[in-house]
């Protein structure tokens, strides 16, 4: 989750600065995203909305952070199943629409492997993925992020 927190920050950090921002995460909805960004932005625990817990103080600042990220140039689009392909079409989609210049990928390992993906090993399926996200961000013309977790054995 702290990879996510990160990108979440870099993501508001250039909508702030007016450039349009997209996210794809493959996790949480975006409705959850959302939240977490607003309450990661005000300290609030998202713990405590989850179990209601909230103070008045604390629920209109919420609010008033939920109005200043709705405005703000940024997209996040929650699909579970996404692939290298769904990335660029909307990657080109958003740049089109919104003049997207900056793009996340949480997480790379889970996106979804194209059928002829299936049958390669996950370094081989990697490598692909990172070509082709490459092809798109010179393509577009965007900087694309990629979030990745790496396991070390033993440590």
């Amino acid at each position: 989750m702290a990879t996510t927190a990160l990108a979440t920050q870099w993501l508001e950090g250039v909508a702030t600065q007016g450039f349009s921002s997209l996210m794809f995460e493959q996790e949480m909805e975006d409705v959850e995203l959302f939240w977490r960004m607003a309450c990661g932005a005000r300290n609030i625990p998202m713990t405590r909305t989850r179990q209601g817990l909230l103070t008045r103080d604390e629920m209109s600042a919420l609010m008033m952070e939920s109005q200043r990220l709705s405005r703000l140039p940024l997209w996040i689009e929650a699909s579970g199943t996404a692939d290298v392909h769904f990335i660029r079409a909307m990657v080109q989609e958003h740049k089109r629409r919104h003049a997207v210049r900056f793009v996340v990928v949480d997480y790379l390992q889970i996106l979804a492997a194209t059928t002829n993906l299936a049958k390669v090993n996950q370094a081989e399926a990697l490598g692909y993925m990172t070509r082709h996200l490459k092809q798109t961000a010179r393509m577009c013309a965007v900087t694309i992020v990629l979030l990745s977790l790496v396991y070390c054995a033993g440590h």
